[in-house]
C-alpha cells in the first residue's frame, strides 16, 4: 500500500468533511515521523495554495476547516504556550506576518484561520500576552480593510479576545464603534454575533433591532433571544421591541420575533402567559400586547387554548380576585381570536364567553366594587378592566331581547354613573351604536342622558324662612283662640241638650285640629327632590365626550335640532370654560358639528382660528386639525372662494383635479396682497383664503413639535387632494423634512416621508410643482449661514431626491396614468434648462458641483430635438464660464452625452427617411448614479429608490419612517434624511466638522490615526509574502519563561449570556 503523503491528505480534506477524521489521523502519523522544520516548511507549503483563494469555494473552505482542527489537535487545547505547540506557534506568528497582504485572499484566510483556531482551543484556554497583543493589534487593523469580507473575519477573530469584565476593553470598544458606524450588514451581524452582552453594550445591541437591513434586524433578534434575560429589559425596551419585530415590514423578521423572542420570553415564565403580560405594562401598550397575545395564539390549537384557560368558574367568569389586568386583556383576545376564525369554533366561543344576563351583572357588580376605591392608580386599572369586559360584549350574540334590555340598562347606568370617568364614555358608546341599527334615536336618548348628568336630582331639605314661620305662629294662635271658644261652646251645648249644634261644632273643631296639624308639619324641615346644575370639569368632559363620540361614529346626517340644542346649551359654553381640557374637548366637539353643516363651518371659523392661536398647546393642535379637516372636507368653497380662472396657454395641468383647488404662483405663495396678471387686485374671497392659509402655514415655525407636526400634515393632506397648489409650500416641506433640528419629531418626518413619493407618483402637475420647488430648495441649503442647521444638511441627497420624484418613473408606477402623458413628460428637461441657467448666473459659486452633478443624473427626454440643442448650446457656455476642475469634468460629461444623442438623431434621420417612426426605449429612461451619490448595495445604479436617497449607511434606522414601496405595494421602512451626525457611514458626504468628529472617533478606538485600508506590502506578491514570513521576528510561546500572570484566559462568546440580575 502505497504511504500516504501531505499533499495526498490536503488534497483528500477538501473533498468532504466527513474524512476529516480520518485525515487527522494520518497527517498526525505524518508529523510524529517527520523533523518538525521540515513538516513545517512542507506544511505552509501546501497551505499557501488556498490561503490565495478568495472566493467562498466549499473545497478551501473544508481545507481552511481541516488546518485548525489539525493544529489544534496536536496542540494542547488548555496550554497554549507549552512546549508541545510549536507548530501552533508558527503557523499564527505566519498569519500576523500574512494579514496586510497586497492581495485580498491572503487578508481574507489569514483572519479565517486565526478566528478558527482560537475558536477551537477549547473553552479553557489561555493565551499569552504578548501573543494577545500581536494577535488584537492585526485583528485590529483588519477590522478597518476595505473588504467587508476581511473585516467580517476580522471580527470573529477578536471574539474570544474580548473582557466584558472590563470597562476599559479595547475590543468592546471596537466592535462598539463598528456596530454602529460600518457600512457592510456582514460586518454588523458579525459583531452582533461576537459581542458579550452585557449593560454596557445592551443599547447597542437593541438599537440593531432597527437597522436598514433585514438580516441585521434578524440576528439581533436572534441574539436577544439566546443570551438577554427578559428581566435586565426596562418595560421601555421590551415594548419597544416587540413593536418592531412585529410590525416588521420583512416577514423572515417578524417571524424571527414571533417564533424566538415571544416564545424565550414566555419560557422564562415557564408558559405562564399572564406572567408574560405583567412584564410589558399591558394598560400603556394595549395594540402590541394584543398583536403579542395573537400570535401566540396562532402557534396553538384553539382546543387547546381553550383547555389550557382554567381560571373560569362554571359560568364561565373570573373571579373577583384574579380578575387582572393582564387576566382581563387575555380573556378578551381569546375571546377575539376565537370570534375571529367564524361560526367553525362557535361551541369553543361558548365554553370562553358567559352568558349576556350573566355578564351585565358581572359587570354591575364590579363597577360596585370599583366606587370603593379611591386611589387614582387603582381606579386606572378598574378603568382598564371595564374596556376589556365591554369589549368583550361585542362578540356576544345579543339577538335575545331580554338580553339586549338588560345590557341597554347596564350602559345607561353606566353613563349616569359618577364613579364611571369620562375615558370609558368611548367604549360605552360604541357599544350603544352596536345595540341600535338607527341611530337617530339614539341621539334625541343620549341627550336626554347629558342633560340627567348635568343636572341630576338630588334631594334637598327645605326649611321655612322667617316669615313664614311668623305668620304660621300667628295662625296658629288663632286657631288655639278658635278651638278654645269652640270648646267652650261645645259644653255649653252638651249641657243644654243642643246636640245638633253640638254637633256642627264638633265638625269645626276636628276641621282647625287638621289644620294646626299642617301648620305645624309645615314648620319642620323637609326633603325634595330638585335638579341642580353641575359645573365640575368631569362632569363637563363626561358630557362633551359623549357628544363628540356620538358625531364621530354615529350616522347622522345634518344639524338636527336636537344636536343644534346640545351645540348651543353645552358645547358653545364649555369653550368658554376655565379648563383647558373643557375646551378642548369642546373644540373638538364643535368641529365635529361643523363637518355637519356648511353654514355651521362658516359660522364658527373664526372662532376656531381664534382658538387655534391664542389657548394652550393642546387646544390649538386640536383647532388646527379641525381647520384642516374642513379645507379638505369643503375645500375652499367654505370660504365662499370661486375656482381661479384657466391661464390663458390651456395648461392641462389640472385635469383630473378638484376645481375648488388654490393656485399659488411660486414666488408669491400666501402673499394675501399679490395681484392677478392684469394688475388688478385679487378677489376677496381668495384673499381670505391665502390669508387663512398664511396663518396655518405660519404654524410650521413653531418651536412645538405637535403642532409643526399636524400643520405639515394638514397641509401635506391639502397638497395631495388639489385644494392647493403651491411650489413654495413644497419646499417649505423639504427643508422641514431636512433639518437636523426636526430630527427627533417622529410622527412629521414619518408622514412627509410617506407624502412626498406619494404627491410625486399621483400626477404630472404635481411633479411640476416639484421642479418650480428645486431651485428655491437649493438656494436655501447653498445660501444658509453656518449657524443655521441647514448648513449640515446633505445638498446632494436633496437634489438626488428632486431628481427622483420628478422622473417619469414615479408616474409609470401610478397605473392610473395614461401612457400619453408620460410619454410627453419632459420635467427633466425643463429641469434641466433651470440648472443650467443658474450655473450661468453664478459660474464662480460653490454649489455649482452639486448643479452640475444634478444635470448628469436627468432623464433627458430624446424626442424634443430643440431641448437638446438648446442644452447643447447652454453646456458650451457653462464650459466657458466655469473654471473649477472637477465642474469642468462633469459639464464635458454632460456634452458629451447630449452631443452623442443629437449625433444618433442626426443619424437616424438620414438612415431611416421616409419610414415612419418606431417606438424606441428611452435609454435614459433609467436614472443613472454619477460619481459623488452614494447608492444601496447590492442595487443596481440604474434603479434607485427613496431607500437609496436617505440611506443611512450605518445601517441605523432609529430615525426610520414607513412609506409606501409603489412599485411592489409594500410598506418599507425609509430612513429619515440624513444630516451630518455621529455615526454615518464614511462613503458618504458629511461637512468638515462631522468628518472630523467620526475620524476622531475611529481613531481613539482603533489606535491608529488614518485607517489601514490596504496592505503597505505592495511591491510583494502573496507567495512572497508567505515565503518571507519566517524570515521575520517569530512569536514564541514558551511558557516556561513566563508566569501565570502573563496569561489571559479566552472568552467564551457562545456560552455567554445577559442573565435577569435577580
Amino acid at each position: 500500500m502505497p504511504q500516504v503523503t501531505m499533499k495526498d491528505v490536503f488534497v483528500e480534506c477538501g473533498s468532504s468533511l466527513q474524512c476529516h477524521n480520518k485525515q487527522l489521523k494520518s497527517l498526525q502519523k505524518i508529523y510524529t515521523a517527520m523533523d518538525p522544520e521540515a513538516f513545517w516548511l512542507e506544511f505552509v507549503h501546501l497551505l499557501k495554495y488556498p490561503m490565495v483563494v478568495y472566493a467562498r469555494e466549499p473545497v478551501v473552505e473544508r481545507t481552511i476547516e481541516f488546518v485548525a482542527k489539525f493544529v489544534c489537535s496536536v496542540s494542547n487545547a488548555s496550554e497554549v504556550d507549552s512546549d508541545d505547540n510549536s507548530l501552533l506557534n508558527k503557523l499564527v506568528t505566519f498569519l500576523l506576518q500574512s494579514h496586510s497582504a497586497c492581495n485580498q485572499g491572503v487578508r481574507f484566510r489569514s483572519c479565517q484561520l486565526i478566528n478558527k483556531l482560537l475558536t477551537n482551543l477549547g473553552e479553557d484556554a489561555h493565551i499569552d500576552d504578548d501573543l494577545y497583543n500581536e494577535i488584537f493589534s492585526g485583528m485590529l487593523e483588519r477590522a478597518r480593510d476595505k473588504l467587508p469580507l476581511v473585516r467580517a473575519q476580522a471580527v470573529y477573530a477578536l471574539a474570544r479576545l474580548q473582557d466584558p469584565t472590563d470597562k476599559d476593553c479595547p475590543v468592546i470598544k471596537a466592535y462598539l464603534f463598528l456596530i454602529s458606524c460600518d457600512p457592510s450588514p456582514d460586518v454588523r451581524r458579525a459583531v452582533l454575533s461576537c459581542i458579550a452582552p452585557s449593560t454596557r453594550t445592551l443599547t447597542v445591541i437593541l438599537d440593531r433591532t432597527r437597522d436598514v437591513k433585514d438580516a441585521v434586524r434578524k440576528t439581533a433578534f436572534q441574539i436577544i433571544a439566546d443570551k438577554i434575560h427578559i428581566k435586565t429589559l426596562s418595560i421601555a425596551q421590551r415594548i419597544q421591541l416587540l413593536t418592531d419585530g412585529l410590525n416588521d415590514r420583512s416577514e423572515i423578521v417578524a417571524k424571527t420575533c414571533a417564533n424566538q423572542l415571544l416564545q424565550s420570553w414566555l419560557k422564562s415564565f415557564a408558559g405562564n402567559v399572564l406572567e408574560l403580560l405583567k412584564c410589558l405594562d399591558v394598560e400603556s401598550s394595549v395594540e402590541i400586547c394584543e398583536k403579542a397575545l395573537t400570535t401566540m395564539f396562532k402557534g396553538t390549537a384553539v382546543g387547546d387554548l381553550v383547555a389550557n384557560f382554567t381560571i373560569l368558574d362554571d359560568k364561565m367568569l373570573i373571579d373577583g380576585e384574579k380578575l387582572t389586568e393582564e387576566s382581563a386583556m387575555y380573556w378578551c383576545s381569546l375571546c377575539r381570536y376565537i370570534h375571529s376564525m367564524g361560526d367553525c369554533v362557535e361551541q369553543l366561543l361558548e365554553m370562553v364567553l358567559p352568558n349576556c344576563l350573566d355578564f351585565c351583572d358581572y359587570i354591575h357588580k364590579y363597577l360596585e366594587r370599583c366606587g370603593q376605591c379611591t386611589d387614582l392608580y387603582e381606579q386606572l386599572e378598574h378603568e382598564f378592566v371595564i374596556q376589556q369586559l365591554l369589549t368583550m360584549t361585542s362578540f356576544m350574540d345579543l339577538t335575545d331581547q331580554a338580553g339586549r334590555k338588560v345590557f341597554q340598562k347596564l350602559l345607561d347606568d353606566m353613563l349616569l354613573n359618577e364613579n364611571v370617568s369620562h375615558r370609558l364614555i368611548k367604549h360605552i358608546i360604541l357599544r350603544l351604536l352596536d345595540l341600535h341599527s338607527d341611530h337617530e334615536p339614539l341621539v334625541t336618548h343620549l341627550a336626554e342622558i347629558i342633560a340627567d348628568i348635568r343636572e341630576p336630582m338630588t334631594s334637598v331639605e327645605k326649611r321655612p324662612g322667617e316669615d313664614e314661620r311668623r305668620q304660621n305662629d300667628l295662625k296658629m294662635a288663632g286657631i288655639r283662640v278658635q278651638l278654645n271658644q269652640l270648646r267652650e261652646d261645645l259644653d255649653e251645648c252638651i249641657q243644654q241638650q243642643a246636640f245638633v249644634k253640638a254637633a256642627e261644632l264638633k265638625e269645626k273643631i276636628s276641621e282647625l285640629e287638621m289644620e294646626k296639624a299642617e301648620i305645624s308639619q309645615a314648620q319642620l324641615t323637609h326633603v325634595e327632590e330638585v335638579r341642580i346644575e353641575r359645573t365640575d370639569p368631569e362632569t363637563w368632559l363626561k358630557c362633551l365626550n359623549i357628544v363628540s363620540e356620538l358625531l364621530e361614529n354615529a350616522s347622522i346626517k345634518g344639524m338636527s335640532p336636537v344636536i343644534q340644542t346640545i351645540k348651543d346649551s353645552l358645547i358653545l359654553p364649555g369653550i368658554q370654560n376655565a379648563d383647558p381640557d373643557v375646551r378642548n374637548a369642546a373644540v373638538k366637539a364643535l368641529g365635529l358639528c361643523c363637518l355637519l353643516n356648511k353654514e355651521t363651518a362658516l359660522q364658527y371659523l373664526v372662532l376656531l382660528l381664534q382658538a387655534s392661536q391664542v389657548d394652550t398647546e393642546g387646544v390649538r393642535a386640536t383647532a388646527l386639525h379641525i381647520l384642516f379637516d374642513l379645507l379638505h372636507f369643503y375645500g375652499l368653497e367654505v370660504l365662499q372662494v370661486e375656482p381661479p380662472a384657466p391661464t390663458a396657454d390651456g395648461d392641462t395641468s389640472t385635469r383630473g383635479r378638484d376645481t375648488t383647488g388654490l393656485e399659488m404662483s411660486t414666488d408669491d405663495t400666501w402673499d394675501a396682497t399679490s395681484q392677478t396678471p392684469d394688475g388688478e387686485e385679487q378677489e376677496p374671497e381668495l384673499s381670505t383664503a391665502i390669508k387663512l392659509l398664511t396663518i396655518l402655514s405660519s404654524s410650521l415655525d413653531l418651536e412645538s413639535s405637535d403642532l409643526r407636526s399636524v400643520a405639515a400634515e394638514g397641509l401635506a393632506k391639502l397638497l395631495l387632494s388639489g385644494r392647493i397648489q403651491s411650489a413654495k409650500l413644497i419646499s417649505r416641506l423639504i427643508l422641514l423634512w431636512y433639518n437636523p433640528m426636526t430630527e427627533e419629531d417622529t410622527r412629521l418626518r414619518h408622514c412627509l416621508g410617506v407624502f412626498f413619493p406619494v404627491f410625486a407618483m399621483a400626477d404630472r402637475i404635481n411633479q411640476e410643482m416639484l421642479k418650480e420647488a428645486f431651485m428655491p430648495t437649493m438656494r436655501t441649503l447653498l445660501n444658509a449661514p453656518s449657524s443655521s442647521p441647514l448648513a449640515n444638511v446633505d445638498v446632494n441627497n436633496v437634489a438626488l431626491l428632486f431628481v427622483q420624484l420628478t422622473s417619469r418613473q414615479m408616474l409609470k408606477q401610478n397605473k392610473k396614468t395614461t401612457r400619453g402623458l408620460i410619454q410627453d413628460h419632459t420635467i427633466h428637461d425643463n429641469l434641466a434648462l433651470q440648472v443650467c441657467n443658474e450655473i450661468l448666473s453664478h459660474p464662480d459659486s460653490f454649489g455649482v458641483k452639486v448643479l452640475v452633478k444634478t444635470l448628469n443624473i436627468l432623464d433627458i427626454s430624446l424626442e424634443d430635438v430643440s431641448s437638446l440643442k438648446d442644452l447643447a448650446s447652454l453646456s458650451a457656455q457653462m464650459l466657458e464660464a466655469v473654471k473649477e476642475k472637477v465642474c469642468v469634468k462633469g459639464l464635458l460629461k454632460f456634452q458629451s452625452k447630449i452631443s452623442e444623442v443629437l449625433d444618433k438623431l442626426s443619424l437616424s434621420e438620414n438612415t431611416e427617411s421616409g419610414l415612419g417612426k418606431s417606438s424606441k426605449e428611452n435609454p435614459c429612461d433609467e436614472t443613472t448614479n454619477p460619481e459623488g451619490f452614494e447608492a444601496n448595495e447590492n442595487t443596481d445604479p440604474s434603479r434607485l429608490s427613496l431607500l437609496t436617497i436617505n440611506k443611512d449607511a450605518t445601517g441605523t434606522n432609529d430615525e426610520g419612517e414607513t412609506t409606501a414601496n409603489t412599485k411592489t405595494g409594500n410598506i418599507v421602512k425609509t430612513p429619515a434624511p440624513r444630516s451630518t451626525k455621529k455615526g454615518r457611514s464614511r462613503a458618504s458626504a458629511k461637512t468638515p466638522c462631522a468628518v472630523s468628529t467620526l475620524s476622531d472617533l475611529e481613531n481613539s478606538v482603533f489606535l491608529s490615526p488614518t485607517p489601514i485600508r490596504k496592505s503597505s506590502m505592495k511591491t510583494k506578491t502573496a507567495s512572497t509574502v508567505c515565503s518571507d514570513a519566517l524570515d521575520d521576528s517569530k512569536l514564541r510561546l514558551d511558557s516556561t519563561s513566563r508566569r501565570q500572570s502573563n496569561r489571559r484566559v479566552l472568552f467564551d462568546v457562545d456560552n455567554t449570556s445577559l442573565q435577569n440580575p435577580n
